[in-house]
């Protein structure tokens, strides 16, 4: 599930958060759907995936819920900054979504510091806020741009 938002996350410097809260978002992206269609979820169900859909935070077969804990106790930090928002419905209780295009914007910043060899902090922290459209629009498919910047280096 959310292996390439994952090292997506990890491809990225986020100004609106600190590194330790930046680890955090890429546990929570690791528990987000990576593509849209049908998925055969953890628990042996097949159901309806929404890239960037965060259906519960943590892992299911971990008894105690110690990462959960952990990640809904700073959940606060990342709707606030607008990394995360709620789902509306009672069918998606507890699940949020993952602000994919700004994910994909500050992916470009990475791209392009790889290509001209230096970082542009000016056009990081202008690709790190929250726009109006973020939620509203279907979000990219990430996957090509993070083999881009993992496998295929834009610099060499």
């Amino acid at each position: 599930m959310g292996e390439v938002l994952r090292a997506a996350v990890r491809c990225i410097t986020a100004p609106s958060l600190f590194p330790r809260e930046l680890h955090m978002l890429a546990d929570i992206a690791l528990y987000a759907d990576d593509h849209t269609g049908p998925v055969l979820d953890t628990d042996g169900t097949v159901r309806k995936a929404h890239r960037g859909y965060v259906p519960r935070l943590g892992d299911p077969k971990d008894r105690l819920g110690l990462k959960a804990n952990l990640l809904e106790s700073r959940l606060f930090v990342f709707t606030a900054t607008g990394w995360l928002s709620p789902v509306d419905g009672p069918e998606h209780d507890g699940a949020y979504q993952l602000n994919v295009h700004r994910l994909q914007r500050l992916l470009d910043v990475a791209e392009a510091a790889m290509v001209s060899g230096r970082a542009d902090t000016d056009a990081g922290e202008q690709a790190d806020r929250e726009l109006g459209s973020d939620f509203t629009t279907p979000p990219p498919d990430l996957s090509q741009q993070v083999d881009r910047l993992l496998v295929r280096n834009p610099a060499a």
